[in-house]
């Protein structure tokens, strides 16, 4: 068999370590096979043998990086050298070739220091796998129990066996840097510079070859800082660039990785002034704390992409952190960053000077949007998507409100004298730094302070239930006796055709209701009377009313549409009302002229009849019972038609309008908002509290100075908001949801009302052509006359049973069957009372 190496720095290194342990030639021959002999040299000396160690030293720690292999070999040589007998040599000898030369040196990459992340890495340089065992340490050196024979040891491979030198002498090319050497550039490159050494990669630092296991280990501690340090250097001087594109809580930050970057430098300039003392370990120890700050900042900057509020709370957790060292790092970076957003918080309260577009590049939570309630106008919202998470949602709401009650009073209330006093007072009480509970209860004190001056000024200066009290009145119905006026005072206007009726004829006519009111002049400036449909064929389903409402109180109060919107419907069923009973009047006041005689014709004929049922009727005698038949029957539709509006007026006054006045009302008292239990007896009734306390009228005693409820202004344009759209939006006069359709139709209730109201319009036609024709027929004598009035009435006749009459008590039916089903009780009981 060939010689397995032939390297003669270690070539015969086992023979003359069997020397050296005075073994002789038998024991060697009986390691090595017989073609594989090396002759054994006479005589080694002491240096010899410790060259040879040093080979095996270099390969074992500084080329093949196994410390744990050399110190067990180390063992092995000093357990051999204390063994006497040649054979119990021979056996560990061979024992230990045997491991040598089995062993797996295969290398393996180091892990990064860095995260995957990272926009530095490591360039990667190779290390071993753990030290693996040549002997095991527990095994006692114990000489074998068999005597050593001519055969080969049992425990060794005879066939893969190879000579020690053979094995070591593929380690031992190549040199190891020193210490000095590392040190002598490691500033430069503390410092981000290049060098010769450690030359800079793209994304990392080029480490030497020439690096044992411990160096190549501490080295890649040691140059972390570096590469954090010129990632933090480069962030910062790109930030500096474009700094007016980033919020003033991202520049403060940067500022502060500015400030830690030239501490570090100053750091590392300080630690390489004794070059000469010092070693890596130093380096790395004297650098540790100082890591893991440039690491903490490095995990700060990834939230830099993230919103202000975003970036902030993030850092807030870091000071939650278990380790002391980075919760007191994030605790004054948090501190320092947030100094921005909080000062950006005193702006919004004191609203020294207006600015949106700033509140909003600096990340506040404010948002403007167009007012639902008033197209002219942008509203100030609060902006749930911007709330910091180391602020209590419900202290950002108050945040925002102060700022908005504080821009409604100086912008719009013009009370400057007060906003001057509370913008002093707040910057003396929001000055320095302030801890988390004095940041609380400071907010919630000026909340409560600008709530009540707000809430002062609503009620007493810009006499807000005063104006809500006269809408009330005057768009909702609240004041019968001022809608009564409108129809009666403008009777004889509405009855004409619209293209005749100017917008003087309508100024006149509300100067005069209005004049018959007690109404403040104040509160009649912004009323107006106006029509809507030009196409109508009368006044009556064209006129409507508006109010204006300008100056602060439009805030709260809106366009006013959903008003509108109520008083066009409720106008209807007031204008088919009292034309109902105009009717009734107008027929009462013929029989009490025209028909007076006719009736006592009527009354001496029925006599007759009744005496002699054969009696023959005369031409004038057949008019009389016609007239008095077709009155009758119009007499008691009319009756229906009376009874079934004023089923819907009550119904919509008392349990709709009145009843949500009287909620609004209870709330601006700061009494809780209770069940009213409302009696019905045919009709809707009000309860007592209601006509004692919250009657509609226009005196306004009802503002009378008295303690109210506190509320921000959004809080009271809540109220409103709510207040009217439960009245416009109520479940029976929405036209949106499955909610507002009947169970059994499946049709909307407001829809349902609308056609019957629509066969009352109908009949109060017909009954005025009735009312005419039979006017026409008592007059006449003619007895063609007669049959073409006649075929008239019952033309009229027949329209009020089939066309009106009929169909109407169809869909009253439905109706009333839709609501007495409906889960809501107030529906319930209105159609029991349509039913009855």
């Amino acid at each position: 068999m060939p010689m397995p190496f032939q390297d003669p720095k270690t070539e015969g290194f086992l023979e003359r370590l069997a020397d050296c342990c005075s073994l002789g030639t038998l024991a060697v021959d009986k390691i090595f096979a017989e073609d594989s002999r090396i002759p054994v040299p006479q005589s080694i000396d002491i240096d010899d043998f410790n060259r040879l160690m040093d080979q095996f030293r270099e390969r074992l720690v500084y080329k093949q990086r196994e410390i744990g292999k050399w110190n067990q070999f180390q063992h092995i040589v000093n357990s051999i050298l204390k063994i006497e007998k040649q054979e119990v040599l021979a056996s560990y000898l061979s024992k230990m070739l045997q491991a040598l030369n089995l062993t797996d040196t295969q290398e393996h990459n180091s892990d990064l220091i860095l995260d995957d992340t990272s926009p530095y890495r490591f360039h990667k340089t190779s290390f071993s796998d753990r030290d693996k065992s040549l002997i095991d340490e527990s095994t006692e050196m114990k000489e074998p129990n068999a005597q050593y024979t001519n055969k080969p040891n049992k425990r060794v491979n005879t066939k893969t066996i190879q000579p020690l030198a053979a094995v070591i002498q593929q380690y031992c090319t190549g040199r190891v840097l020193e210490e000095f050497q590392l040190i002598q550039y490691l500033q430069f490159t503390l410092l981000g510079n290049t060098s010769e050494m450690f030359p800079l990669i793209e994304d990392g630092i080029q480490l030497p070859s020439e690096l044992n296991h411990g160096m190549a280990r501490i080295l890649h501690k040691i140059v972390e800082p570096a590469l954090l340090y010129r990632y933090l250097s480069k962030l910062v001087h790109d930030n500096e660039l474009h700094s007016h594109h980033i919020s003033q809580a991202k520049v403060a930050f940067l500022s502060q990785v500015s400030r830690e970057l030239k501490k570090y430098t100053k750091i590392i300039n300080n630690l390489f002034l004794k070059i000469d003392e010092l070693t890596l370990a130093t380096i790395y120890f004297e650098l540790k704390d100082e890591t893991i700050r440039l690491r903490t900042f490095y995990n700060f900057t990834r939230f830099l992409n993230l919103e202000t509020h975003a970036f902030l709370s993030q850092l807030q957790e870091f000071t939650k952190f278990g380790d002391i060292l980075i919760s007191d790092l994030a605790s004054e970076v948090f501190r320092i960053s947030a100094a921005p957003y909080y000062q950006l918080i005193r702006d919004w309260l004191a609203q020294e000077e207006f600015n949106i577009s700033k509140y909003q590049a600096e990340g506040l939570f404010v948002l403007t949007r167009p007012d639902p309630w008033n197209e002219d106008k942008l509203d100030l919202v609060l902006d749930k998507e911007k709330l910091p998470a180391f602020i209590d949602p419900d202290l950002c709401e108050k945040i925002f409100q102060i700022g908005k009650m504080i821009i409604f009073l100086k912008r719009d209330v013009r009370d400057l004298q007060w906003v001057n006093q509370y913008t002093n007072k707040l910057h003396s009480l929001f000055s320095g730094e302030i801890n988390t509970t004095d940041f609380k209860s400071f907010i919630n004190y000026q909340y409560q302070q600008v709530s009540e001056h707000l809430s002062h000024v609503v009620y007493n200066e810009l006499k807000f239930q005063r104006y809500l009290q006269i809408l009330h009145g005057f768009l909702l119905a609240g004041n019968g006796e001022f809608i009564e006026s409108l129809m009666s005072c403008g009777k004889i206007m509405l009855d004409r055709n619209v293209a005749s009726i100017t917008s003087r004829d309508l100024a006149e006519l509300l100067q005069k209701c209005i004049s018959l009111s007690e109404i403040e002049e104040e509160y009649i400036q912004g009323l107006d009377a106006r029509l809507l449909d030009l196409d109508q064929r009368r006044g009556w389903e064209s006129f409507t009313l508006d109010y204006v409402i300008d100056g602060p109180l439009s805030t709260i109060l809106g366009d006013l549409k959903e008003y509108l919107r109520m008083f066009n419907f409720l106008w209807r069923l007031h204008a088919l009302n009292f034309e109902l009973r105009e009717g009734w009047k107008a027929m009462s006041f013929l029989k009490k002229g025209l028909l007076h005689s006719f009736y006592k014709d009527l009354q001496q004929l029925k006599v007759l009849r009744r005496e002699d049922k054969s009696f023959p009727l005369s031409l004038h005698d057949r008019k009389l019972l016609m007239v008095d038949r077709l009155l009758r029957k119009v007499n008691v539709i009319r009756n229906i038609f009376i009874k079934f509006s004023d089923k819907v007026i009550s119904f919509f006054k008392l349990l709709i309008i009145d009843t949500n006045y009287q909620k609004l009302q209870r709330l601006f008292d700061g009494k809780r908002d209770e069940h009213n239990e409302t009696s019905w007896s045919g009709v809707l009734l009000p309860d007592d509290e209601y006509l004692e306390t919250a009657s509609v009228s226009f005196s306004p005693a009802s503002t009378s100075n008295k303690s109210h409820a506190i509320y921000d202004l959004d809080e009271f344009v809540e109220l409103h908001r709510n207040y009217i759209s439960s009245i416009s939006r109520h479940k029976f006069v929405n036209t949106k949801g499955d909610f507002s359709k009947g169970n059994i139709s499946g049709h909307y209730f407001i829809h349902q009302l609308n056609n019957l109201t629509e066969f009352v319009a109908k009949f109060v036609i017909v009954n005025q052509e009735i009312s005419h024709n039979i006017v026409e027929l008592l007059n006449t004598q003619d007895e063609e006359y007669y049959k073409v009035s006649q075929h008239r009435l019952s033309t009229l006749t027949n329209t009020l049973q089939t066309e009106i009459i009929e169909p109407f008590s169809q869909k009253l039916r439905v109706l009333t069957d839709d609501l007495i089903r409906d889960d809501d009780m107030e529906l319930r009981f209105f159609g029991l009372v349509l039913e009855s």
